[in-house]
């Protein structure tokens, strides 16, 4: 989102999903006063891989609202959405799968390499997986592109763009099973399609589903903004937040939708009710753990590994205290350099370029031929 259509709650919520998948990978450990206690937190810490399926509502809302919802000019151009969003994503990505290709000697195949940087899932995986990358977190922006790519198809229709986005996945997860003899399902690692191409099993994985969530949550933004009172906002806040807050508690593990999708939407979408209400104010810190986000997610994995294979193992009250803290800082450093000099730059030039041909198609389109008389 561009600077003017930030909103802080969304922020907010892309932050807590970054640092849950950043504590999650690095398996930080929290000694307290009881060993339940301890075992408490190690349980929440070991779920943060949902932070996913939170990223994954987040990046639905964010596509829906910024290029729909909230542009009174009306819908983006494919064109022009397309090119923002390749230029937000993949040279960041690239650049993350060259460094770690470098410091660790990681290799492939042309061939490989080039279905890695298209984003073409390659391995064999289990779901909803379903690929190898030079960068481990690869495998959730093979989903995130064929999103951009279902959504920018469907920005053809205007306004109705949203409604077709939504019922293309649905038909993708729901239907093609149906039509092939196969039992649906809404449980991301229990897909049973055999398919011998691997695009299609991640297009009708029930993991899709996510972004239909976070575009359904942009349209009851849009519908319920002036509408909703302030304590229904707060109520709604609290019953998303105390619902992903048991999910994270809970011993049951696995990506869901279920469990995880439904109350990341209901949570931000009772974040973006209050904070229109005025009735919340975000700290600056936790808003620019948001703008992080990408570049935390991006470079965590270097991190991690740089100081597990040449640290020693933290043994201990103090040293687990003290690994988390160094750790933590340096990967937020790490991040606040690698958005302001890859990620930004960029998605800058990304911009600049859709201004370009936003410019150029408006000129062409005020060109009318001139009336020859005879």
């Amino acid at each position: 989102m561009s600077a003017s259509e930030k909103l802080d709650s969304v922020q907010c919520l892309r932050g807590f999903a970054a640092m849950s998948v950043f504590f999650f990978h690095n398996n930080f450990g929290f000694p307290l006063w009881s060993d339940n206690a301890t075992n408490a937190v190690s349980r929440f810490i070991g779920n943060g891989y949902l932070g996913v399926d939170v990223f994954f509502v987040i990046s639905g809302f964010i596509l829906a609202w910024v290029s729909v919802l909230g542009k009174k000019s009306g819908a983006t151009s494919p064109i022009e959405f397309g090119i923002k969003r390749f230029f937000r994503v993949a040279p960041a990505y690239w650049a993350s799968m060259a460094v770690m290709g470098y410091i660790f000697a990681i290799d492939a195949p042309p061939e490989k390499l080039f279905q890695m940087f298209a984003f073409y899932p390659l391995g064999d995986q289990i779901p909803p997986y379903l690929s190898q990358n030079i960068n481990p977190v690869g495998w959730t922006l093979n989903y995130e592109m064929a999103f951009y790519l279902i959504f920018g198809v469907s920005l053809v229709f205007g306004r109705f763009a949203l409604a077709v986005a939504s019922l293309s996945i649905v038909a993708l997860v729901f239907a093609v099973p149906l039509l092939m003899g196969y039992p649906i399902t809404v449980t991301p690692g229990a897909t049973l399609i055999p398919f011998e191409i691997r695009y299609l099993k991640l297009i009708t994985n029930p993991i899709m589903l996510e972004f239909v969530l976070g575009i359904l949550c942009a349209w009851l933004f849009s519908t319920l903004k002036y509408r909703v009172g302030s304590l229904q906002a707060v109520m709604l806040s609290f019953i998303g937040g105390a619902l992903l807050f048991a999910t994270y508690c809970s011993s049951e593990r696995g990506f869901s939708v279920i469990r995880a999708g439904i109350p990341s939407a209901i949570l931000l979408l009772g974040l973006l009710l209050t904070e229109a209400r005025g009735i919340i104010r975000f700290p600056r810190f936790v808003v620019m753990l948001g703008d992080l986000s990408f570049a935390v997610y991006l470079t965590h994995w270097t991190i991690h590994m740089l100081f597990y294979d040449h640290m020693k193992p933290a043994t201990g009250i103090a040293p687990y205290y003290g690994q988390t803290i160094v750790i933590t800082a340096v990967g937020l450093t790490v991040a606040f350099y690698w958005k302001r000099f890859i990620e930004d730059p960029s998605a800058t030039f990304g911009n600049h370029l859709a201004m370009k041909y936003r410019t150029s198609t408006q000129a062409l389109s005020q060109i009318r031929p001139k009336r020859v008389e005879y």
